[in-house]
């Protein structure tokens, strides 16, 4: 009888570790649980943030782009432009000369005796 009941006691003990085991490993799955929400969560937005980095990064290479081809627009505008009034100066200045050039040719031909 002291043998059944040591035995019994010895079962009722196993029985409570396993309990207790079992407790400590479910509150250390629960406090476990967050960690790996957390985790989780953190792994979402850092997908999220890389997305919105590369968004941004194709963004601002396509309006670098478009301000790049606008200077050059701009730059080809201006030199056309530039080309325009070069012309328009260079035109004038051979009709100066060339007015110059005829009042020359007036004044030496009045000046000289008639035969």
């Amino acid at each position: 009888m002291v043998v059944q009941a040591k035995e019994k006691l010895n079962r009722l003990n196993t029985i409570k570790k396993q309990k207790i085991l079992d407790e400590e490993t479910q509150e250390f799955i629960k406090a476990a649980r967050p960690d790996r929400k957390l985790y989780a969560a953190q792994s979402r937005r850092q997908v999220q943030l890389s997305g919105i980095k590369q968004k941004a990064k194709v963004h601002n290479e396509r309006v670098l782009k478009k301000v790049h081809i606008f200077t050059l627009e701009q730059e080809k505008q201006l030199y056309d432009l530039e080309e325009h009034h070069y012309s328009k100066l260079k035109k004038a200045s051979n009709m100066r000369h060339h007015q110059l050039l005829d009042v020359k040719y007036t004044a030496t031909k009045s000046t000289k005796p008639l035969k």
